[in-house]
C-alpha cells in the first residue's frame, strides 16, 4: 500500500484541500483515454498564486512529494516526485476520478494546441478546431476556461473565432444567392408577363384584322417566339434552381420549397399560355423530374411525388404521340424510377415497387434492343437496385440478391469498358455494398467482408482522385463503418476501431465543411464512438 505524505503534508492538505486538489488534478497530473495517470510538469504562469504557494510547500525538501526545477527557458516549474504517488494515493485517486472527463479532454486539447503552435503561420488554419470537436470544446470552454493553461485558453479562442467567421461569411454568401434567384425568378416572372400578353394581343389582333393576316401572323409568329423563350427560361431556372438548392447548407427548407413552387407556377402558366412544342414539354419534363431530387432532400415527399407523376404525364403523353421514341421510353422509366424513389420516402412500398417495374420493363426492352447504348445498359443496371431495395425492405432476400447481382455484371461490364469514367465505377462500388448488406442480412459475414472490400477499394481510389467530392468521401466512410461492423463480429476489435476512427475522421470533415447538411450530421450522430 502507498504510504500516505508526512503528517505536515496531511496537515496543510486538510487546511487548503481545494487548491491541493487543484493543484494536482489541472496543473500536475495527465490523465489519457486508456490507462493510467501519467505526471505533467507545471510552469508558474499557468498557475494561482495560491496554487503555487502551494507547490513551493510541497517541494519542500523534507516532504519531497514535489520536485523543483527550471525549464529551458529559465521558468520554474514543479512535478509530481513520483508517479506513483498519482497512481496510489486514495485521496488523489478520488480527485482524478471526479475529474475524469474533463482531463482527458483537457490533455488531448493540450496535445492540439501544442500541434498548432508548432506549425507555420500560413498552415495553422487547417488545425484549428472544427465540428464536433470544436463542439466540445464550446462546451467546456464555456464553464471550465480558467482552469486551462494560457496556451490550450488561446487554441479555443482562435477555433470559435475563426468557425464564427465561417459562418458568417457563409450566411452572406447565402444572402446573395437568394438575392440573385430571386432577381432571376422576377425577371422570368415579368418576361412570362410579356410574353403571353403579346401572345393574346397577337391573337386579338388576328381576329379583328383578318384583312391584315400577314402581319398578325408575323406579330403571332413573334409572340410564339417570345413565349417560346419564357418557357425555356422557365425550365432552365427550375432546373437550376433545383440543383443549386439540393445540397444547400442553412438554407430552410420552406424558403427552397416556397421559391421551387413559384417556379413551377410560372412554368405551368407558360405552358398553358399558347402551343408548346414537343421540345419544350420535354425540357419541362426535364425540370420536374430535377425538382423531384431537391424536394426529397428537404424532406417534401408531397410536393416531391407531385412533381414525379406531373413529369411521367408529359413524358407518357408525348409517347402516345410518337410512339417509336427512344428517348422518350427512356425518359418516362426514369420518371417511373423516381416515382418509385418518391413512394419508398413516403413508405408507400408496394407502389413503389409498382413504380419500379414499369420502369424495369422500359429499360429491359431498350437494353436488349441497342446492346452497344451504355447509358440504357446503365439505366437498367439503376433499375435492378432500385427492385432490390424493396425487396430487401420486403424481406425477401434472395430475390433481392439475385436483382443486385444482376446489376453488379452489368455494372462491372460497364466499369471494365472505360475504367476512367467514374461514375460506372461508383456504381460497382454501390452494387457491391448492397450485396454485402443482403450477404450480412443472411448471416454470411465472410462474404460480407469480402464484398464491402471490394467496395471500400474503389471508394478509395474514387476519394483519393477527387477529395473535394463530398459524395465519394461519404461513400468511403459508409465503406470503413460496414467493414468494421463485421470485424467486430469476427471479434477483430483493434481492426475494427481502426476501420471505425477512419470512416469518423471523414464525417468529421464533411460536418465541419458544411454543418447544414442534416444528412451528414445524422451520419456522424450514429457513428461508431
Amino acid at each position: 500500500m502507498w504510504p500516505h505524505p508526512c503528517g505536515d503534508a496531511r496537515k496543510h492538505f486538510s487546511l487548503i484541500p481545494r487548491m491541493t486538489s487543484r493543484l494536482f488534478t489541472l496543473r500536475l497530473a495527465r490523465v489519457p483515454e486508456t490507462g493510467d495517470p501519467v505526471r505533467r510538469r507545471a510552469g508558474r504562469p499557468e498557475c494561482s498564486t495560491m496554487e503555487w504557494a502551494v507547490a513551493e510547500k510541497l517541494a519542500n525538501q523534507d516532504w519531497r512529494l514535489l520536485t523543483a526545477a527550471r525549464a529551458a527557458d529559465g521558468e520554474p516549474v514543479v512535478e509530481v516526485a513520483h508517479e506513483q504517488l498519482l497512481r496510489r494515493w486514495p485521496r488523489l485517486k478520488s480527485w482524478l476520478e471526479e475529474e475524469r472527463e474533463f482531463l482527458v479532454w483537457k490533455g488531448q486539447l493540450e496535445h492540439a494546441a501544442a500541434s498548432y503552435a508548432a506549425l507555420p503561420l500560413a498552415e495553422r488554419d487547417g488545425a484549428l478546431l472544427m465540428g464536433r470537436p470544436l463542439a466540445v470544446a464550446r462546451s467546456w470552454f464555456e464553464r471550465r476556461a480558467a482552469d486551462l493553461a494560457a496556451e490550450a485558453r488561446d487554441f479555443v479562442a482562435v477555433s470559435l473565432a475563426a468557425d464564427t467567421a465561417r459562418r458568417d461569411a457563409e450566411r452572406r454568401r447565402q444572402r446573395i444567392a437568394l438575392f440573385a434567384t430571386s432577381a432571376g425568378l422576377i425577371v422570368a416572372l415579368d418576361l412570362a408577363g410579356l410574353a403571353g400578353w403579346q401572345w393574346h394581343e397577337a391573337e386579338g389582333e388576328r381576329r379583328i384584322a383578318a384583312d391584315q393576316t400577314k402581319e398578325a401572323q408575323a406579330q403571332r409568329d413573334r409572340a410564339e417566339h417570345s413565349l417560346t423563350l419564357a418557357t425555356q427560361t422557365a425550365n432552365g431556372l427550375i432546373y437550376d434552381l433545383a440543383q443549386k438548392f439540393k445540397y444547400a447548407p442553412g438554407v430552410p427548407a420552406a424558403t427552397i420549397k416556397s421559391i421551387l413552387d413559384n417556379a413551377r407556377k410560372l412554368q405551368e402558366q407558360l405552358s398553358t399560355g399558347g402551343e408548346s412544342s414537343p421540345e419544350l414539354r420535354r425540357s419541362q419534363a426535364a425540370a420536374l423530374i430535377e425538382s423531384v431530387d431537391t424536394l426529397l432532400t428537404i424532406g417534401d415527399t408531397q410536393s416531391a411525388l407531385a412533381a414525379a407523376q406531373q413529369a411521367q404525364e408529359i413524358l407518357q403523353a408525348l409517347l402516345n404521340s410518337s410512339a417509336g421514341s427512344a428517348d422518350y421510353q427512356r425518359a418516362l422509366s426514369i420518371s417511373h424510377k423516381w416515382v418509385g424513389d418518391v413512394l419508398v420516402a413516403a413508405g408507400r412500398r408496394e407502389e413503389a415497387f409498382g413504380a419500379y417495374q414499369k420502369s424495369l420493363a422500359i429499360a429491359e426492352k431498350l437494353a436488349a434492343a441497342d446492346p452497344g447504348n451504355t447509358e440504357w445498359q446503365r439505366g437498367l443496371s439503376i433499375s435492378h437496385i432500385s427492385i432490390g431495395n424493396v425487396l430487401v425492405a420486403a424481406g425477401r432476400r434472395e430475390e433481392a440478391l439475385a436483382a443486385y447481382q444482376k446489376s453488379l455484371a452489368i455494372a462491372e461490364k460497364l466499369a471494365a469498358a472505360d475504367p476512367s469514367n467514374t461514375e460506372w465505377q461508383r456504381d460497382v462500388s454501390v452494387s457491391h455494398d448492397k450485396i454485402g448488406d443482403v450477404l450480412v442480412d443472411a448471416g454470411r459475414r465472410e462474404e460480407a467482408l469480402a464484398a464491402y472490400r471490394k467496395s471500400l477499394a474503389i471508394a478509395e481510389k474514387l476519394a483519393a482522385a477527387d477529395p473535394g467530392n463530398t459524395q465519394w468521401q461519404r461513400d468511403l466512410s459508409v465503406s470503413h463503418e460496414n467493414i468494421g461492423d463485421m470485424l467486430v463480429a469476427a471479434g477483430r476489435r483493434e481492426e475494427a476501431l481502426a476501420a471505425y476512427r477512419k470512416s469518423l475522421g471523414i464525417r468529421e470533415k464533411l460536418v465541419a465543411a458544411d454543418q447544414g447538411n442534416t444528412q451528414w450530421q445524422r451520419d456522424l450522430s450514429i457513428s461508431p464512438q
